[in-house]
């Protein structure tokens, strides 16, 4: 079970004030909670919960509804087990991105053909026929043969846009293998941590010998971020459009 929504769940018991979808119509008004993630080896479950407050240290809650984002890629298909399913990194948990509500990725094992695969779902409060997930699938040999343990994406202070659209990867025997870029529809980042990327990436194409293969990559990587970030005007963020993920 895991919190996969954009702000802390509420820190006091009958305030919707503290609430990020609170409603604000009384002291008895239903307060929404953060939205959860319940999930098993086989199953996952988006649940948004609300309560009305009663002034007593405990409140009955209700089930205001239960999505299941995943249900596309797990229906019927039994060789696939979940590894792991983590938050979409998130500005309030110290990375540079700012990802919808309910965003999430989920690491999966198919048993049958010994690949994995990182299936995101992109959040937001869709409904049912809406939801959509993009699926990065992993067959390599050498993560195969060994099998990945966990996952989890990066943070840093410096060049701090870059690390967040990178995921690491935990293999069984302890070396971590890396796959960028991981970007969720919707996201959105300050132009400031933008343009240190597109800095950087300058600098490092200068000094990269021409027609190489490091010189390409720089280049691709520059070319990724100026079509995933169009530049839309705003002077203090940019957003990612929805056809980069």
């Amino acid at each position: 079970l895991l919190c996969v929504d954009v702000e802390s769940p509420p820190t006091t018991i009958g305030s919707p004030t503290n609430s990020p979808r609170g409603l604000k119509r009384g002291p008895s008004a239903a307060v929404r909670l953060p939205l959860l993630c319940l999930y098993t080896k086989k199953d996952v479950f988006l649940l948004e919960l609300s309560y009305e407050p009663n002034g007593t240290p405990e409140a009955e809650g209700v089930i205001v509804s239960v999505k299941e984002p995943y249900e596309d890629f797990l229906l019927g298909n039994t060789n696939s087990n979940i590894v792991r399913i983590q938050q979409a990194p998130q500005k309030s948990k110290g990375y540079a991105t700012l990802c919808p509500p309910g965003a999430m990725a989920m690491l999966a094992h198919d048993s049958s053909a010994g690949g994995y695969c990182l299936c995101l779902y992109h959040g937001g409060l869709q409904s049912t026929t809406s939801m959509e997930t993009t699926s990065h699938h992993f067959a390599l040999e050498d993560l195969v043969e060994e099998g990945i343990h966990d996952f989890c994406f990066l943070q840093s202070s410096t060049l701090p846009l870059l690390s967040s659209l990178t995921a690491a990867f935990v293999k069984q025997s302890g070396m971590v293998v890396f796959a960028t870029p991981i970007l969720f529809r919707g996201t959105v980042v300050a132009k400031a941590a933008f343009l240190e990327a597109l800095t950087f990436l300058d600098a490092s194409l200068t000094e990269a010998t021409p027609m190489t293969a490091q010189w390409r990559q720089f280049k691709t990587a520059k070319q990724f971020l100026m079509d995933a970030f169009p530049d839309s005007g705003r002077s203090n963020f940019v957003s990612a459009v929805s056809g980069t993920a």
